[in-house]
Formats: structure tokens, sequence, C-alpha cells
């Protein structure tokens, strides 16, 4: 088997310049004495072909970069956001605030609820009033004789 040919052709669906004439021509000296630039070769990019400097045009220098730090948001999309935040938050605050009004108001009343069924309980519970009287006599004599007499009157 044989290896292919390895002759530089022109990359296929490119035209060749063989119809046009590329602008830097090659250029083979003998003896220049200003300095040489290399160039891509018109036919064959893989090697390089010496010009005069003179020849080529000059570039022309890159504008300078602006390196200020940019936002990330622009500041419509910023207003935006924090606008959506906001009102989330707000939303978010007034439906915590309306629960904790609702569950002090349920629990206030099952305490009223609770609290009246004790009161009722209690009072229905709770035994007769009664009034008792104890009278106490003592009575002293002589060599420390003493005499005690207890009278109770429930009424």
């Amino acid at each position: 088997m044989s290896l292919p040919d390895q002759h530089p052709t022109a990359p296929v669906g490119q035209p060749t310049p063989t119809t046009t004439p590329h602008p830097y021509t090659p250029y083979t000296p003998t003896h220049h004495d200003g300095p040489l630039v290399y160039i891509p070769h018109p036919t064959h990019p893989n090697l390089s072909t010496p010009v005069p400097r003179e020849a080529v045009p000059m570039t022309t220098p890159t504008p300078a970069r602006d390196l200020t730090p940019q936002p990330l948001l622009d500041p419509t999309a910023q207003r935006m956001l924090a606008a959506g935040l906001g009102a989330g938050t707000a939303a978010a605050g007034i439906g915590w605030g309306a629960a904790q009004l609702v569950s002090a108001l349920a629990a206030g009343a099952t305490g009223l609820v609770v609290l009246a069924l004790l009161l009722l309980a209690t009072h229905l519970t709770r035994p007769r009033t009664t009034h008792i009287e104890q009278h106490v006599t003592n009575h002293v004599r002589g060599f420390a004789r003493a005499t005690t007499h207890i009278e109770r009157t429930p009424r």
C-alpha cells in the first residue's frame, strides 16, 4: 500500500488564489538592508514568506479598554428586583401579622371559654356556707384548779 502524495494543496471548498493575486507577493530577496517580516504564504498557511517591513501596512493600535467596574445588573433590573423583594417581604409580613392576630383571637376566645367553664364548675361544686359560733368559758379557782366549758351553736 502506498502513501498519498505530500504535496501542499488548497483546502477543500476554499477558492485557490490563482485568479486573484495575493496582496503580498512572495518576496525572495537576494540582499535587503531593512528588516524582514514573515507573513503566511498565500497558498499554504503553514509556510511563512519573508517580506520587507515597508511593504506590510501598519496596523492601527487597538484603543484602550475601559476597565472601570461594571455593575452585575443594570440599574433598572436592580430597581425591579428590589421592588419585587420589597413587595414580597411586605406581603409575607402582613400575612404573618394577620396569622398572629387570628391565632391570638382564637387562643383568647378559647381561654375565655375555659375560664368561664372553670368559674361555673367552682360555683356549682362549692360547699354551702355555714356559720359556727363557739363560746369558751374558763373558770380558775384556788390552787390552779380550772374548769373549761365549750358551747357550739351551728346556724
